[in-house]
């Protein structure tokens, strides 16, 4: 399937082979709709003119260093296949196993329903994961952008998930009072990339993706405080705070936490043993 050629031009842009080649293999699962098996075995085939067309289409926006996952529309998270554009953030691995880990947490086994928000929540990945992992906790998500909200409302419906979305601005004064009722759990991903870490982004986060969901200006932990002051008092007694850090500020926001009355906080490593969530209770 010129899976050859394809190969030796994204090398020569200077892409990693074998990422390259599994990179060549997804477009073609995105083109034919073949299960990777049935791709490998039929790539001898040649394709149609039409396809092949696409095909070098698809891969020009590619060795102009677009992320794949905006080039064919979506991503899979935990069991579900999320649609993702330029609007909101591709989900990491880490916000994967983040999900994962507060989904199936041994700690809500006999909770059998809970009030949970997802502030910030861009593609929709945490609120929606949480949701196929957990059906019978009641879900909110909020964002500032109405973009994003868009796509996010379009994967609940595409993946069947009863999820609630809000407009609301977490650093606004009265961000609070776009909910009613308080939270069991808050879980969020804030914008927490230093603007002079720019330089060390790969050209596909600093060149497509969404950066006012990537980059936290001034202060580094502002919005950590923002949300550590206001959810507060979203939460039930006892209700949890869950959020994804920033490596090297992680221990700052536990300290943070703990001076505005959580108890039990923890800073929690991801599976690189690097500090990534930081989670308490109110």
């Amino acid at each position: 399937m010129l899976s050859k050629e394809a190969l030796e031009q994204l090398c020569e842009k200077g892409f990693d082979p074998t990422e390259a080649q599994a990179e060549i293999r997804w477009l073609w699962v995105h083109l034919t709709g073949w299960p990777i098996a049935n791709l490998l075995a039929r790539m001898d085939e040649t394709p149609n003119e039409a396809c092949i067309t696409t095909f070098y289409a698809l891969l020009s926006r590619r060795m102009q260093h677009e992320p794949l996952q905006y080039i064919v529309g979506s991503v899979p998270f935990l069991s579900l296949t999320l649609a993702v554009n330029p609007s909101v953030l591709i989900p990491r691995p880490e916000t994967e196993w983040l999900t994962h880990w507060l989904g199936l947490n041994p700690i809500f086994e006999n909770k059998s329903s809970m009030r949970v928000l997802d502030v910030g929540t861009g593609s929709g990945c945490i609120a929606l994961g949480l949701k196929s992992l957990r059906p019978n906790w009641e879900v909110v998500a909020c964002d500032l952008s109405p973009t994003a909200l868009q796509v996010a409302r379009k994967n609940a419906a595409q993946n069947g998930l009863d999820v609630a979305f809000v407009q609301a601005d977490m650093l606004a004064p009265d961000f609070s009072e776009s909910f009613t009722s308080p939270f069991d759990m808050i879980v969020s991903n804030p914008p927490y990339v230093l603007r002079e870490e720019a330089h060390t982004l790969q050209k596909e986060v600093i060149g497509y993706e969404p950066h006012l969901a990537l980059f936290t200006d001034g202060e580094p932990l502002r919005f950590y405080h923002a949300l550590i002051d206001s959810t507060k008092i979203m939460l039930n007694p006892n209700g949890w705070l869950a959020m994804e850090c920033h490596t090297d500020f992680a221990h700052q926001v536990k300290d943070h936490m703990e001076s505005q009355g959580f108890h039990h906080v923890a800073v929690i490593n991801d599976l690189t043993k690097r500090p990534r969530l930081v989670w308490g209770r109110a």
